[in-house]
């Protein structure tokens, strides 16, 4: 099993595997366009993020990225992942 980790783009400290970084890349500009123009639209509404196996690594880092989207838009992200790698 190769565990390949990588920084984290602007967290101090924090690191993530490559394949699951790489997957989450992949999606993440719909994404966070699709959460963007939602919390603009729900300003301080909450947003709950979930996932299950390789969905709730992705969902980890989607609410990450969407936490700082919701730092602006005074939305509150709430995270539930069940199944997630370890």
């Amino acid at each position: 099993f190769d565990e390949t980790l990588i920084p984290y783009p602007g967290v101090s400290n924090g690191f993530v595997h490559k394949g699951f970084y790489d997957a989450w890349l992949a999606l993440q500009p719909d994404i966070t366009t699709a959460a963007q123009v939602l919390m603009n639209k729900y300003v301080n509404q909450t947003v709950l993020i979930t996932g299950h196996s390789l969905g709730a690594v992705l969902s980890q880092l989607c609410a990450l990225e969407v936490a700082k989207t919701g730092q602006k838009t005074s939305n509150k992200v709430y995270l539930y992942t069940y199944g997630s790698p370890r």
